[in-house]
């Protein structure tokens, strides 16, 4: 019956005819069903939708573990950090080439309206969540839409964070040991001239040993921990290094004020003539073409619940709604601004024909003009570079987390027993092992593929753009419907306008995918 009224729900999106759906639902699926049932009756949690009154009624939410089991809360600051860094990843430095594109008031206004939805989804994913009483989204994916919709949402995760976590080594090995088609020798080559910047490098200088050593000494055992709020000073440090390359733009955007004074009003709107076709359809060409840049470098749902639950119940007497709403919204409003002031700086020093990667024009003869000294130039590329590669390794292990349960949940389907427990702090040895080891083969495939393909940010742009479009919008859309969509038969007015809001935002992100379709062809 619940798989039934899941697909009842799921199917209602788009109005489509429903089939048989307890008879579609997998028989794999039951214990990790029963293990959510036992786990959520041990918490104490009571949920339901509405009173026999009609009237919609507040939830409880789980109790926190006991103090033996449970692991250390995370307070508002880590879980703003690890959000913050989350959200902060290889989509920053694709943004001043949207801002090029789109113009400056146009990016604004794409920036702030991305900003808002992404609030809105990840409210979303948090009341139906508390809706189903569960903790993770892939939990309140099987429960609201079925057992389908869970195994493509994993799916869909997985391939995103896969190939985001590739091209975040990808870049620390161009900025390192350098690569085909980067224009700037790697660090090492430049630090080490006699030994690296030869023929035939030493091979300690080569990508192959600094992907391994990066894996081995850092990712490996950061990717080891169980509690994703024991990142949290890693994020920090991780948002410091992020830094370097932020107050690098925005001095290259105040000496580009000074020197050049304010940009033409053209540069306030898209660019149209790089589209074929009227004026007014280039710009509409233009600002569809950069949302799924900002989608990219927006999303975070996939964490949204894990760093929210790592909060616990730190606030008995608080609403924990509204602590909910303190961190996304300063996280968010952060970020905003941090991605308004860099891709402007960029555009306003680099020029509207800015790379689509900007870390591509912090090279010292870009660099020189902005600095009196030519070794000041080099040291500050070198200090970008290194800073910017740094933080995306230090991003690493947040993404990874996401993207190993995933992996662990499609196991659990597969085998048709759980992989791991979802109990922090009570893993058995085995499960300890099998997480171990599983963590070390998805970073050596990593690596491996990071050595063997480096030439593959285009691609996996694509991908991770279609990828977090359906991530940010699509699901949280079809949970949302799913979750209201009770109340809206029994025609209650709140829930009609929350229904017709997540088909709205659905069609929204088909649209924009199937535009980023479109365009990757032509």
């Amino acid at each position: 019956m619940a798989a039934a009224h899941a697909s009842s729900q799921t199917h209602a999106i788009l109005n489509l005819p429903l089939g048989n759906a307890s008879g579609a639902t997998n028989d794999f699926s039951a214990t990790a069903r029963r293990e959510d049932a036992e786990y959520r009756l041990r918490d104490g949690v009571l949920s339901g939708r509405e009173s026999p009154a009609g009237e919609e009624t507040p939830l409880l939410r789980p109790r926190a573990s006991s103090a033996s089991t449970a692991p250390k809360e995370a307070s508002e600051l880590n879980a703003s950090i690890n959000l913050v860094n989350t959200i902060i990843g290889a989509g920053i430095v694709s943004l001043p080439y949207a801002c090029a594109l789109t113009g400056f008031a146009s990016f604004v206004a794409l920036v702030a309206m991305t900003q808002m939805m992404t609030k809105e989804t990840i409210g979303w994913l948090c009341k139906a969540a508390d809706a189903v009483g569960q903790t993770t989204l892939y939990a309140t994916t099987r429960v609201l839409l079925g057992d389908y919709a869970e195994v493509a949402l994993r799916l869909t995760v997985l391939v995103n964070n896969y190939g985001l976590l590739i091209v975040y080594l990808v870049v620390g090995g161009d900025v390192m040991a350098g690569g085909a088609g980067v224009e700037e020798k790697g660090l090492l080559a430049q630090w080490f001239p006699q030994t690296c910047d030869v023929a035939t490098p030493h091979w300690a200088c080569t990508r192959e040993f600094f992907t391994a050593m990066l894996a081995a000494t850092l990712l490996l055992p950061l990717c080891s921990l169980d509690n994703i709020s024991s990142l949290a000073s890693v994020s920090a440090l991780a948002v410091t290094c992020t830094f370097t390359f932020v107050i690098t733009c925005l001095f290259l955007g105040v000496y580009a004020l000074a020197t050049d004074g304010a940009p033409d009003t053209s540069e306030l709107w898209p660019d149209v003539k790089r589209f074929d076709g009227s004026p007014a359809v280039g710009a509409v060409r233009a600002i569809l073409a950069s949302v799924p840049a900002l989608v990219t470098a927006f999303v975070c749902h996939y964490n949204v619940l894990l760093i929210r639950s790592s909060m616990g119940q730190r606030d008995v007497v608080e609403d924990p709604s509204k602590r909910d709403g303190r961190v996304f919204g300063r996280s968010l409003g952060f970020v905003g601004m941090l991605y308004i002031f860099v891709a402007s700086a960029g555009v306003l020093y680099f020029g509207k024909n800015v790379s689509s990667d900007a870390l591509d024009e912090f090279v010292f003869d870009k660099l020189r003009a902005a600095f009196k000294y030519h070794w000041l130039a080099t040291v500050v590329s070198n200090i970008v570079r290194m800073g910017y590669a740094t933080s995306l390794s230090l991003t690493y292990p947040l993404i990874f987390f996401e993207m190993r349960q995933s992996v662990e949940g499609l196991l659990s389907l597969l085998v048709g027993a759980p992989f791991v427990a979802n109990r922090p702090g009570e893993l058995t040895w085995p499960e300890v092992i099998r997480r171990r080891l599983l963590t070390v083969m998805l970073i050596a495939s990593h690596g491996v593929l990071a050595v063997v393909i480096p030439n593959i940010w285009v691609i996996i742009h694509f991908i991770g753009s279609t990828g977090a479009i359906a991530i940010g919008f699509l699901f949280p859309a079809a949970i949302h419907v799913a979750a209201n969509f009770e109340n809206y038969q029994r025609g209650l007015p709140k829930a009609a306008t929350s229904v017709w809001s997540g088909r709205i935002m659905f069609v929204f992100g088909l649209v924009v995918i199937m535009f980023a379709l479109v365009e990757k062809s032509s």
